[in-house]
């Protein structure tokens, strides 16, 4: 079943531990795997023999994984960063890597919808004092529902705000999450994730979720509520014409309204 997952190369498996032993052993055709298979295949066939074993086990211990994509492809890189994750659904799993590609890969599929609790450290130096680990800024991973949390917080805010100016800020400040919840649904939902701020890499796999018939409608529909946002918000230049200009409440629920209507037309199965 690891194997199917991670497509992994198909091997015979002789368990030498029913004569006795407690090994198994592994083979392509009458080879030894490092005889046929390349580095890669060779890595995730290991991985799936480590995964298959720990399932078999009942403890519930961490587990650790150093490097585990070295010289896998992009597609085996998000089969393993997908294993991965459901494996934290049971256990506290700690990965150590160098591939900014693979830790983008984990978080974006802890931030689609998971509900892990996760931390992201930085290993550094500071001169001769070397292996310094402390908490590090992680790419921007909030999803929608993270950013309709906050503005549900400001919205109650305003509404109990009884001075004009501060209302107004607090509905500045609610247009700016507003913004930000438009980027984030564009970002892992219209386009899956296929490219994403603060991230170097493109993930193809991607692609071939978008939902190309709906773009259209969503644009529209999005595209006037995030120019209002950026209209609106704290520290955007306004045009002359607008100086005077301020949000009320009623025009941003509306339009807070709009864009979560948008966002479950899009998603509908």
């Amino acid at each position: 079943e690891e194997c199917v997952q991670l497509r992994a190369p198909d091997v015979g498996l002789e368990f030498q531990g029913r004569r006795g032993k407690a090994e198994r052993k592994k083979a392509v055709a009458r080879y030894k795997p490092s005889a046929i298979l390349s580095e890669g295949e060779q890595k995730v066939l290991a991985l799936a023999d480590f995964l298959a074993e720990g399932r078999m086990g009942t403890a519930n211990a961490p587990i650790i994984f150093d490097d585990p994509v070295t010289s896998l492809d992009y597609k085996r890189m998000g089969e393993v960063a997908s294993r991965i994750c459901v494996l934290a659904d049971t256990h506290q799993v700690v990965v150590l890597t160098h591939n900014i590609m693979f830790a983008s890969t984990l978080l974006g599929i802890r931030g689609g919808g998971k509900k892990h609790r996760a931390k992201f450290y930085e290993i550094r130096d500071d001169g001769p004092t070397k292996g310094i680990v402390g908490l590090a800024s992680e790419p921007r991973s909030d999803t929608p529902a993270d950013f309709e949390k906050k503005i549900n917080v400001l919205l109650e805010k305003t509404r109990k705000a009884d001075e004009t100016v501060v209302r107004d800020a607090l509905l500045g400040g609610a247009y700016g999450l507003l913004r930000s919840w438009c980027e984030a649904f564009v970002e892992q939902e219209m386009l899956q994730s296929v490219s994403q701020r603060y991230r170097v890499n493109i993930m193809m796999n991607g692609l071939a979720k978008i939902r190309a018939d709906r773009l259209a409608a969503a644009t529209a529909g999005l595209t006037p509520i995030f120019d209002r946002c950026s209209r609106f918000m704290p520290g955007h230049s306004q045009p002359t014409e607008q100086l005077n200009v301020q949000p009320n409440l009623s025009e941003f629920e509306g339009d807070f309204a709009a864009a979560k209507e948008i966002r479950t037309q899009y998603l509908a199965d």
